[in-house]
């Protein structure tokens, strides 16, 4: 798209003005070959029938120049008067025969950016009236409020009178003096369709740029975000050079509108720039070659502020960097990036190559070498217009891309993460079974050895009976070890909840409970505070209670205390578990419901802390505790009601 401003601004922008830039033309004495107009011609181009005379100091006054001595002038070839890029002055000559009753002729220009027209019209008298035009004076000083410079002529009517115009054009842009005479009607009729046919192309670039800017919003992509601006930039950049800028936004400010052509197409420039280097992964691709993308953006910003200060260098500079350099190491990136496999490019490569095909077809035809028409005189419209649809199609291929790519890596993350998952249970199973295989050993040796000793006859009854009285306790050591393992194998906590009578259950907890405090002479009592029914898996949660206590009854002395308080706290039952222990050391209190802590025991898996959470949480509850060293150690437990 900047490439075609590029060519507009010059058809310097492109090769073939840049190597010949008068290579279609040739010098022919002054021949008069009036155009004949009648009224069975809509219009007809001044191009073929014209002289031009290059006027290098720009001094040559109309006296001068219509002097019959006046040597000089020239035949553009093929329908040619496009002069490139130049300092000089050009004055174009063309010589008419009307045959016409209209009075309404107009002379219209091509190009909406030459800076200073002036049209010399042969007056009664012998002399020439004045009129001055161009993009450098207030847009309500023109004849015709188009977007285009025109002047009304009067071709003349007397059979066989010929009169000869005089136009004198000077502009530091791109001097495309393309001219042609039609009626009035004819001139609006053209407008108007070409003003339809500029919305619609602004108002493709407008929702696509709106469109891609959501997506950015959404995703958070940058070359969203560049890609928006990039087209934004091609709006200004298009309603400058259509002459759109001076008419509706800068009017009475004729050298601002003039000078912001050149920042429009930098800016252009820059954003493609800065689109290609994120979409085209070019660190990726070739990480070289992002440092030569940077410096033709540092070269853009150059000109670009250049441009304000001085509009003819500068538009050269523009002209070759952003109108020929550009957009070729673009192509040329973008086809290194789709010969390694990146499939987005492709539709960037098209993109590209389309807009290319259709500024060539412009320069092409405005250079003379092909005749004009609809694709030609537009053809860099359509060729813009191609490739913002097809870089959006381009933007979504690379999302899909990602998309895929995401999901592999996805797929990938979820694939190692179930291997970590694996590898952590092998890990956490092996340290079970060791922790199980060393806990499990203190008590079978204990029943063992007391089992051969009760088997003695030699011993008396009452040894026999404390020996029995000590498996026992062993043995049920055993089956809450096993019972842990179990519970803990299961994974999720499932529970089969109840209605339960208060004050019941908490009477056949305390028999439960009793046996882990009788033998060490601890204080144990449960102290309820609230009545009624509770709805939970009685079992399991006796199961929550024996857990704790049994932590308790394994670090509290003689003279210790275990008490249990049952209160009512709005939806909740609260049960309070206190001991005056010790207290938690403070190295597990982080982990303590985490598997495999323990309080220093000597025997024990390590589970039941975090089965007891499980389990209260598998319950709806929740529970926490509070400890201090030397004072104590409380858990409180919620369960609704």
């Amino acid at each position: 798209m900047f490439f075609s401003g590029g060519a507009r601004l010059a058809w310097g922008a492109g090769f073939l003005m840049l190597a010949l830039p008068h290579a279609v033309l040739w010098s022919q004495s002054s021949v008069d070959r009036p155009i004949v107009i009648t009224d069975a011609v809509v219009e007809y181009p001044i191009d073929a029938q014209a002289e031009f005379l290059e006027d290098s100091s720009g001094l040559l006054t109309i006296g001068e120049v219509a002097a019959p001595s006046r040597t000089g002038w020239q035949r553009p070839g093929r329908s040619a008067l496009n002069f490139g890029i130049s300092k000089s002055t050009y004055w174009i000559r063309f010589s008419v025969r009307s045959e016409s009753v209209r009075p309404d002729w107009v002379l219209a220009f091509d190009s909406a950016i030459l800076d200073s027209i002036t049209l010399y019209s042969p007056s009664t008298s012998g002399t020439f009236t004045e009129r001055r035009s161009g993009r450098v004076l207030p847009f309500g000083a023109r004849e015709f409020a188009h977007r285009k410079v025109a002047f009304s002529v009067d071709p003349g009517s007397r059979a066989g009178a010929v009169q000869t115009f005089y136009v004198r054009v000077v502009s530091e842009g791109s001097l495309n003096c393309t001219l042609s005479l039609l009626p009035r009607e004819a001139l609006n009729r053209k407008a108007i369709q070409q003003e339809f046919l500029l919305g619609l192309f602004f108002g493709i670039l407008l929702i696509m740029a709106l469109y891609n800017f959501s997506l950015f919003i959404s995703i958070r992509d940058g070359a969203y975000l560049f890609y928006t601006l990039f087209v934004m930039a091609v709006i200004l950049l298009q309603l400058s050079l259509e002459g759109l800028t001076l008419k509706y936004l800068f009017p009475e400010r004729p050298l601002l509108a003039k000078s912001l052509l050149i920042p429009f197409q930098a800016l252009s420039v820059i954003f493609a720039l800065a689109f290609s280097l994120r979409f085209l992964r070019i660190e990726s691709h070739a990480p070289r070659l992002r440092y030569a993308l940077q410096a033709l953006m540092a070269i853009a910003a150059g000109y670009g502020s250049w441009g304000f200060f001085d509009y003819g260098g500068a538009v050269r500079i523009s002209a070759l960097f952003g109108g020929l350099i550009t957009p070729l190491v673009l192509m040329a990136v973008g086809a290194l990036a789709w010969r390694r496999g990146y499939r987005p490019a492709k539709y960037y490569l098209y993109a590209w190559s389309i807009l290319l095909v259709g500024t060539l077809l412009f320069g092409l035809r405005t250079a003379g070498l092909i005749p004009p028409s609809f694709v030609t005189e537009h053809g860099s419209q359509l060729g813009g217009a191609l490739e913002v649809l097809l870089l959006s199609l381009a933007l979504a291929d690379r999302y899909n891309l990602l998309q895929k790519e995401l999901i592999e890596k996805q797929s990938e993350a979820l694939r190692l993460e179930k291997e970590l998952v694996a590898q952590q249970r092998m890990a956490a199973v092996g340290s079970m079974a060791a922790g199980i295989a060393h806990d499990f050993k203190n008590p079978i040796g204990v029943i063992m050895g007391l089992a051969e000793m009760a088997e003695d006859d030699s011993i008396s009854r009452d040894e026999r009976l404390e020996y029995l009285r000590i498996i026992g306790q062993e043995s049920k050591r055993l089956a809450s070890m096993v019972q842990d393992v179990m519970d803990y194998s299961r994974g999720s906590m499932t529970t089969e909840k109840k209605a339960v009578d208060l004050a019941e259950y908490l009477v056949n907890a305390e028999r439960s409970l009793k046996p882990y405090f009788a033998d060490k002479g601890v204080h144990f009592e449960i102290k309820r505070e609230c009545a009624g029914q509770i709805a939970i898996d009685p079992d399991r949660f006796l199961r929550v209670l024996i857990n704790i206590a049994g932590n308790a009854a394994d670090v509290l002395s003689r003279e210790g205390r275990f008490h249990i308080r049952v209160r009512q706290d709005g939806a909740f039952v609260v049960f309070e578990l206190e001991d005056n222990g010790p207290g938690i050391p403070e190295s597990i209190r982080s982990t303590l419901f985490e598997p495999f802590v323990t309080l220093g025991k000597s025997h024990g898996t390590g589970l039941g802390m975090a089965i007891t959470k499980s389990m209260v949480e598998a319950h709806g509850g929740r529970i926490s505790f509070t400890t201090q060293a030397g004072i104590g150690t409380r858990f409180v437990i919620a369960i609704p009601a």
